[in-house]
């Protein structure tokens, strides 16, 4: 499915700012897909304001749709896989405009999205493996934020796509062998990469354009960013984009030079020049 066939959703052009979840640990929903149990006959037994936790064990075949629940962890307990069974016509994971919902230890197959984090929701991923979607393992919209934690996300078509005013940020997660771009962010959003390893994507690594923004690397002392062979470059910038290098970045070897690719309409850097540790650039810095 391309970019514009989700536009059906009100768009809403906003940062969203990222902030720690507050989910609390409750004593919760327990689920045993092996049973016949489901997260979705789960999610209606819970008060929407929460907090509540979804405890899950076994293989779900379901497409799950959390729709204006808030403080919920779903958790695999002590592993669990969630499958599409719609031959990727949906979504294993829909977040729909929801508060502080996180999904933690899940092997995600299929679907279009494998989680779908959209309409201003906020949203946490931790140690899941997203595989095999048919456009996006992750997908953040529409002034929605999402933090990704220790995933890998991995053979899916897009690892990230991130539109709409939404902000991603992802600290040690792998995001690598996905069949076009590493992670991609389009019209008006926001990234920060911290520590992450991009890695084997068909095309470029890092994707920027259309008035959107990353901050890529920590500083002193935190592992590096590896953004490496990739098939595109390392990180593209396109039309009134703009990058920050930071300290900590080994940003080579990519396999289409340079490896910090600045296009001609009006993008923009920092830190290109001396944070991304050797590779080449043809950015223009003041």
């Amino acid at each position: 499915m391309k970019p514009n066939a989700r536009v059906s959703f009100v768009v809403v052009l906003c940062f969203s700012s990222l902030f720690a979840t507050t989910v609390v640990h409750a004593a919760g929903v327990n689920v045993n897909c092996d049973r016949g149990d489901t997260i979705q006959a789960a999610l209606k037994q819970l008060t929407p304001a929460g907090p509540n936790r979804v405890n899950v064990s076994g293989t779900c075949k379901e497409n799950v749709k959390i729709n204006a629940l808030d403080r919920l962890l779903l958790i695999a307990n002590p592993s669990a896989s969630i499958v599409d069974p719609s031959g990727g016509v949906n979504d294993p994971i829909d977040i729909i405009g929801s508060r502080d919902v996180t999904v933690q230890g899940f092997v995600i197959k299929g679907g279009d999205v494998g989680i779908f984090c959209v309409a201003q929701s906020s949203c946490s991923t931790m140690n899941n493996k997203v595989q095999g979607a048919g456009f996006a393992g992750i997908g953040v919209y529409q002034g929605s934020s999402l933090t990704s934690l220790g995933d890998t996300i991995a053979n899916n078509y897009i690892g990230v796509l991130v539109q709409f005013g939404a902000y991603f940020e992802t600290e040690t997660s792998i995001i690598q062998n996905n069949n076009s771009f590493g992670v991609e962010a389009l019209m008006n959003s926001t990234m920060r990469i911290i520590s992450a390893k991009i890695m084997g994507n068909a095309s470029d690594g890092v994707h920027i354009e259309q008035n959107s923004s990353a901050r890529i690397g920590l500083g002193p002392g935190s592992p590096p960013n590896a953004i490496q062979n990739n098939g595109g470059s390392g990180v593209f910038l396109g039309d009134l984009s703009f990058a920050r290098f930071t300290l900590e970045n080994k940003i080579t070897g990519n396999l289409t030079q340079p490896d910090v690719s600045c296009g001609p309409q009006f993008s923009a850097t920092r830190g290109a020049l001396v944070n991304i540790g050797g590779g080449s650039t043809n950015c223009v810095e003041p």
